[in-house]
């Protein structure tokens, strides 16, 4: 096992890349495992796997949980906060101004569109700020879960989906 070289391999959100070798420096764990033995390595962990010479092996990822973090729970909470204003309010559905992305304007009046801009911007924030409904967006992202839940899961796993859709039924 390897330690990440860069803060953006921590908890990745997809799949690294195949690295190059000696490009992680030396492991920080080597060890031999038997027959029928597992290995669990918590998500984003870096790490290579090869046979003894004298046997064959069988090296499988399963990747858990890289969509379930803070960052796809923001995602969706904000999209749909966006998706609602832009439904119900023409002030988010307005062209940006002509001058906001032209440089040949003087500057005064580069200067003032771009202060406009912003104060608007500002107000279309506060407007998606006040239609961010949490709760609602646990509500889908454990339906989206669900549906994402590979066919053949561990009965724990199984009676925790079962749990956690039992209580959305009372909070959704």
């Amino acid at each position: 096992m390897y330690k990440a070289p860069d803060e953006s391999l921590v908890l990745p959100r997809y799949s690294s890349r195949d690295f190059a070798a000696g490009e992680l420096g030396k492991p920080f764990w080597q060890g031999t495992l038997g027959a029928g033995d597992v290995l669990y390595l918590p998500r984003g962990m870096i790490h290579e796997a090869s046979s003894l010479a004298e046997s064959n092996s069988l090296h499988v990822t399963i990747s858990m949980n890289q969509r379930n973090n803070y960052f796809e729970f923001l995602t969706s909470l904000f999209s749909n906060a966006l998706e609602t204003s832009a439904r119900d309010s023409v002030a988010f559905r307005k062209t940006l101004p002509r001058g906001l992305l032209l440089s040949d304007s003087p500057e005064a009046v580069q200067e003032a569109v771009h202060d406009a801009f912003h104060e608007h911007l500002d107000r279309l924030m506060e407007g998606v700020f006040l239609r961010v409904n949490a709760q609602s967006t646990m509500c889908r992202v454990g339906s989206d879960l669900g549906r994402r839940a590979p066919d053949s899961l561990s009965h724990t796993h199984t009676r925790s989906l079962a749990t956690f859709a039992r209580r959305s039924r009372t909070l959704c």
